[in-house]
Order: C-alpha cells, then structure tokens, then sequence
C-alpha cells in the first residue's frame, strides 16, 4: 500500500470573477478515483489565500490515474468549481510543484522505505541462494568425510589383518 500526501500551500495567481461582491472565501477540493479531500475556507488577503494543509491518499497500483483540483468559492451559490486542474500522481520522493493556479508539494510518504524494503528483499534471495549452495557444498563435504572415513577403516583393516597372518 503506497501513502500519498499532497500539501495545498497557496493559491499562485488571483481568480477574478465579476460575481464577487466581497473577497472570496476559497477552498480546495482534491479527489483521487473515490478519495476526496478539501481544505478549510481561506478569505483572500492581500491578494493570495495560503492553506499549507496536508492530506492522504491510498494509492492503487494504476499510474494512470491522476488527481483532480478543483477550487471553489464558499459564497458561490453555483457548485462549479472555478478552476479544476488535474496533475500526475508523484510516486517519488516528497516535490514541490506550482500547477496553474497553486503551489504544491507531493509524492509517497513511505519511498525512502519502499525502496530500502526492496533493496532487502534482493539482498534476501541473494543470501538465500548463497545459503543453499553452501548447505550442499556442507552436503558434499560430509558425504566425502564419511567415504574418507570408510576408506581408512578399510586401510587399517588390512594393516591389522596383514600384521596377524
């Protein structure tokens, strides 16, 4: 199970609309297949709304999915969004990305330890290879100690059979 996280941190670029009659309370909403999230209401101030507000997602192994933003005004009384973007899903390190209208920061919260699972389980078989031939090298070795040992048994019977007659 791969964790996405994706953190909203500020709105790039102003939305006008001549619907306003006051600053508009903005909000993000993210969706990735059936996982929604949204932010909380920022009213604009000088000119930008900041969040720095983080979220999860379980991802699915499908790397063609991607995530929809979509922004939306809390005084709007229409539900269209007023901008709706959709990004690639960063399966790497944590990045920060501007899209259109926002600046981000996303990736896998768990990459560094993905691959360090990954660089261990290699590591596993190759240990595990080098197990089994060591065990039938060990195998061979003591097949060969007993044939060894038979062998002298044998020489020391007829020394011993030799020295009676």
């Amino acid at each position: 199970m791969t964790m996405y996280c994706i953190q909203v941190n500020k709105l790039l670029q102003n939305l006008k609309s001549d619907r306003w009659k006051s600053k508009p309370s903005l909000y993000i909403t993210l969706t990735y297949d059936k996982q929604k999230r949204r932010t909380t209401c920022k009213q604009e101030t000088n000119n930008s709304s900041i969040w720095y507000e983080s979220f999860l997602f379980v991802l699915d192994k499908s790397e063609k999915k991607k995530l929809k933003i979509e922004i939306f005004d809390k005084h709007n009384k229409k539900t269209n969004a007023l901008v709706s973007e959709e990004i690639g899903i960063n399966r790497s390190k944590m990045v920060s990305k501007n899209t259109k209208y926002l600046e981000i920061q996303h990736g896998s919260i768990n990459y560094d330890n993905e691959q360090k699972i990954i660089s261990l389980e290699i590591e596993n078989k190759e240990l595990s290879a080098t197990n089994q031939q060591l065990t039938k090298n060990t195998d061979n070795l003591l097949e060969g100690n007993k044939k060894l040992k038979k062998l002298i048994e044998n020489i020391d019977n007829l020394i011993n059979d030799e020295a009676y007659d």
